[in-house]
């Protein structure tokens, strides 16, 4: 059941759980770190907030049913089976682990915490600018660039100078 809950917060970027709480994918955006000279990649992160709602997504139970091949009414049983195995589980022991999606922890005070199974990093790498970033930055403009215009009307001139060979 792991497997499919994990695809369907991959595809949904939102997955309920009743009696436990809601796991949402957000995109941290890309951004640069100027003093390593980084390129971080947009990020995907998943986040858990306890008991948002008691019952499930309207899309999720099609899709549960799709993916193990048998009717809706079928999926919700399974589900609701295996939910209520996770929330025994996680009271007995105070920790339920789901497969690709995280492990959820009891602190002190009785609040769940979740620990995202992967880090982002691992699917999109950094990328070093290094040297050839500094070299980038600190250039000044060359002579050749500030002639651009120069090019484009002799373009324009043989574009021209083509056009009236072939109509006349």
């Amino acid at each position: 059941m792991d497997k499919f809950l994990y695809k369907y917060l991959v595809l949904h970027k939102n997955l309920m759980v009743p009696q436990l709480g809601s796991f949402v994918v957000k995109i941290e955006p890309a951004h640069f770190d100027i003093g390593n000279s980084v390129l971080c990649p947009p990020e995907p992160i998943i986040y858990f907030s306890e008991n948002v709602s008691q019952i499930a997504d309207k899309s999720f139970f099609p899709f549960l049913a799709t993916e193990l091949g048998v009717d809706e009414i079928s999926a919700k049983d399974q589900f609701s089976k295996f939910s209520t195995n996770l929330i025994t589980n996680f009271k007995n022991t105070n920790t339920a682990v789901l497969q690709g999606i995280g492990d959820l922890f009891s602190n002190e005070e009785g609040n769940i915490v979740f620990k995202p199974a992967h880090n982002p990093s691992v699917f999109l790498p950094v990328l070093e600018m290094g040297e050839a970033f500094q070299g980038l930055h600190t250039t000044k403009k060359n002579k050749s660039s500030d002639l651009w215009w120069f090019y484009a009307i002799i373009l324009i001139v043989i574009g021209i100078g083509a056009l009236v060979y072939y109509y006349l």
